[in-house]
């Protein structure tokens, strides 16, 4: 571990903690850690994005861990008159879309053929008369009818551009179709099988971490090289542990930054006081059950050696590390994007309402 972190255990730690519960109920949870001398960092999302500065993690057992949106959107507002317009006029927006693209195609290749003969305000207002009748006047060229018939060409699809534009701006069928192809049922239920697919990823991980003593082990991304503990609490940590929540929260975080985050001269400084409070306790028994006279050295010398083997036995797997899988809890690119406009809301809100309806996951507030 980093120097730095390891100067750091007799300070406070910055422990990201992520539930996967409501944030109503992550904010009562972090209320009852307060009281520990620990900065908490929430995690509100249901992505695995970490502060990069935390130090530990603290994990729920269970929970889906995934959702697409990390704040769900809540457009019902015209939501029936939104799908009403788009059930009666999609085809229409689809049409006029793909006339648009294809005016946007053969559009330039006139403009550049055009601009050998003509200036750039003739194009403009798609006026060329004097133009011409200057360039006939002078036989700077002959073919005069290949020339016209780029004009006439050039003059009606300038004109259906501007038509459509119109059309598009005012009915916002760009949005519309753009807003259905990234969030129509058909893409929100691959990016379900996505999800799906990761949360088996994951729930497998947790697995191998909850078989580590005490459900808590280094854990490396794999572009980050700088490993991080994480610690398992149970799903429904009040439930399992009541009144007593914080201080086992607290006994854990110790018990990983000793296993972790201490560096050997602490860790044997931690042995030490261990040893005085084991002799504490069980001095006299010690002295009466030995089979010679032992200095105090030499027994406080034998309870180390004896607390060094039971944790190494305990600690056996920490110096191997945890990787998790590259993919999981990253979503990108253009399936994973977040909602801008209000038809990519109102189009994610009835695709997401479907979904759940499928049995689908739920987003937790």
């Amino acid at each position: 571990m980093s120097t730095q972190l390891a100067s750091q255990t007799t300070q406070s730690l910055r422990i990201a903690y992520q539930p996967f519960l409501s944030t109503s109920r992550s904010q009562a949870l972090l209320s009852r850690l307060s009281s520990l001398p620990h900065t908490f960092l929430p995690v509100p999302s249901t992505s695995l994005k970490f502060p990069p500065s935390a130090q530990i993690i603290l994990l729920s057992r269970g929970g889906k861990p995934f959702a697409p949106a990390e704040n769900f959107p809540s457009r019902t507002a015209y939501k029936a008159l939104r799908e009403r317009d788009w059930n009666t006029s999609a085809a229409k927006y689809v049409k006029l879309l793909q006339q648009w693209e294809e005016l946007n195609a053969k559009l330039p290749v006139l403009v550049s053929r055009l601009r050998a003969h003509f200036p750039d305000e003739a194009l403009q207002s798609r006026d060329f008369s004097v133009q011409l009748r200057r360039l006939m006047y002078t036989g700077d060229f002959k073919d005069t009818d290949s020339v016209k018939e780029l004009v006439r060409r050039y003059n009606s699809l300038r004109k259906a551009q501007l038509r459509i534009h119109s059309l598009l701006a005012k009915t916002q069928g760009h949005m519309k179709v753009s807003a259905r192809r990234t969030f129509s049922f058909e893409n929100l239920r691959l990016r379900e099988y996505v999800l799906e697919d990761h949360r088996d990823m994951f729930d497998l991980f947790r697995l191998q971490l909850e078989k580590r003593y005490k459900g808590m082990a280094l854990v490396r991304s794999p572009n980050i090289a700088e490993p991080k503990p994480w610690i398992l609490l149970p799903e429904d940590p009040e439930g399992a542990w009541g009144d007593t929540f914080p201080d086992y929260v607290s006994n854990l975080i110790s018990l990983a930054q000793e296993r972790f985050l201490m560096s050997p001269e602490e860790q044997e400084q931690a042995l030490e006081r261990d040893a005085n409070e084991y002799l504490a306790e069980n001095g006299h028994r010690l002295l009466r059950i030995a089979d010679e006279e032992l200095t105090k050295e030499e027994l406080m010398q034998s309870v180390k050696e004896k607390l060094r083997n039971e944790k190494s036995k305990l600690w056996k797997n920490d110096a191997e590390q945890l990787v998790l899988p590259e993919f999981v809890g990253k979503f990108e690119g253009d399936l994973w994007r977040e909602p801008r406009t209000v038809e990519d809301m109102a189009v994610l809100e009835i695709g997401e309402k479907q979904l759940v309806k499928r049995g689908a996951w739920r987003v937790a507030d």
